[in-house]
């Protein structure tokens, strides 16, 4: 048996590896600028401006932004190796158009470093004035009239010798450079920033690190812990109910088909699945929890603003109110599709040869039922429930927003709304491992449910 669950899991690391691969590129791939939004949402709990350059640089460094995207890129002989590091979307254009026009790449980089630097340290001077106009160019002929402009020879050595930088760039063109197409590989690089962190401000997504949020500055590692919480006890407890539910209830149907129970379920089962979540939890809510009606539940939320309990017996007493309606709502969710599964799955089992062997041996009805018949009427039930839990996970958005619980589900519409890209990612990345480990899950309790399996 370990042997069978070491080779599932190896199977199932290439899966991980995509999982982790396609959140990075979409984290990339989102709109406006991440440190920005750190620094204004920092400002704004302070009180304070951010139009500190220095800042900027240093928090956009700690996330990495300043590394090459991935382990290679496509790119031609004229292009910088390191153009992550110019912070300035203007400038970067102009450092990309003059290493294409010159082919000298990497050279105008260390050009611009020494400019940029240069502006930090003599901010304000007019030889500072004179380099900013240099670096607002977009062409190499733009450069040359601002060069014209700019005299060598002042008492200033570091600007006289940012000039004698950019006029050799300006004197030396290797432009066929931009035609010839290379493949450039980064040993240090974002993807593996994200992966396994850098041992100071980020430990990586392997050891349960996702960075800040966007909006809170909070870390979305710790966010995750306290709101999955309230995520996992609804949807397993919805499952739960489900399955208590809906195996008797399937097994009989399975047994009486067409009977009056099996028609009616049936109907009820059609019913049900035809009913949105969100339509099923607003008619629960109008109906047991408004005052003018029956008022016997909460509305929303998990328990009272101030809580008193002194025990675990008068905290579920305080608490088991407001969880009845949310329960109902996710048991509902998923009692259609397992019913019908266990329900289509028993009827298929008790046409079977060795049902009427069973029967012809003696056995009583019940150990036919349950011994033989139900086992093996199993593993859709396990395929679907393997599905089930990380779909549930996803769908618990609309009811936690209909219901006010504090959960992943609420967390992940209001990161939606702020755009907090961070926690959108995370939550991407972790119903994607939720859907690896329950088909994990389901291999092994294939193999527990006929040991024959493993022999596959």
């Amino acid at each position: 048996m370990l042997l069978y669950i070491i080779r599932r899991i190896l199977l199932f690391i290439p899966a991980l590896f995509f999982i982790t691969l396609a959140a990075f590129f979409f984290n990339s791939m989102m709109p406006g600028d991440p440190v920005m939004r750190l620094l204004g949402a920092e400002s704004e709990r302070q009180g304070s401006s951010f139009s500190n350059q220095t800042q900027y640089d240093k928090l956009r460094h700690e996330l990495g932004i300043d590394l090459p995207l991935f382990y290679f890129s496509f790119t031609n002989l004229a292009a910088p190796d390191s153009i992550f590091i110019v912070t300035n979307a203007s400038h970067k254009k102009m450092v990309q158009e003059l290493s294409s026009e010159t082919g000298n790449g990497d050279a105008v980089l260390s050009c611009y470093i020494k400019a940029n630097n240069y502006l930090h340290t003599h901010d304000g001077n007019s030889n500072a004035v004179a380099i900013r106009k240099m670096l607002a160019v977009n062409s190499v002929d733009e450069l040359h009239v601002a060069l014209k402009n700019l005299s060598i020879g002042n008492a200033d050595e570091e600007f006289n010798e940012v000039l004698k930088s950019w006029n050799r760039i300006d004197a030396n063109h290797s432009s066929w450079k931009k035609y010839i197409p290379v493949i450039k590989f980064h040993s240090h690089n974002q993807y593996q920033r994200w992966l396994f962190g850098n041992d100071v401000s980020f430990r990586g997504i392997l050891k349960g690190d996702f960075g800040k949020s966007l909006v809170s500055g909070k870390n979305v590692s710790l966010i995750l812990k306290e709101k999955l919480g309230w995520t996992i006890f609804f949807t397993l407890g919805g499952i739960l109910i489900s399955l208590a539910i809906a195996i008797p209830a399937g097994v009989y149907a399975g047994r009486k088909i067409n009977s009056g129970f099996d028609k009616y379920s049936s109907r009820f089962v059609l019913l049900l699945h035809s009913l949105p979540s969100f339509f099923t939890a607003t008619l629960l809510l109008m109906l047991f929890a408004n005052p003018s009606v029956l008022g016997w539940f909460p509305a929303s939320g998990t328990g009272p603003a101030n809580e008193t309990a002194t025990g675990i017996l008068q905290w579920l007493q305080i608490h088991i109110p407001y969880f009845i309606l949310p329960l109902i709502c996710y048991a509902l969710a998923s009692l259609p599709f397992i019913l019908r599964a266990v329900r289509s799955s028993m009827a298929d089992e008790l046409d079977k040869d060795y049902i009427v062997t069973a029967r012809a041996k003696g056995l009583s009805e019940k150990r036919v039922i349950w011994n033989h018949a139900f086992r093996n009427a199993l593993f859709p039930l396990i395929t679907l429930v393997a599905w089930l839990f990380p779909a549930m996970i996803g769908g618990s958005a609309i009811l936690e927003t209909v219901f006010s619980i504090p959960g992943l589900g609420l967390e992940i519409v209001q990161g939606i709304t702020t755009r907090d890209y961070p926690l959108i990612i995370a939550v991407f990345t972790f119903t994607g491992i939720l859907t690896v480990t329950g088909y994990l899950v389901s291999d092994i309790l294939y193999m527990l449910a006929d040991p024959r399996v493993e022999l596959k």
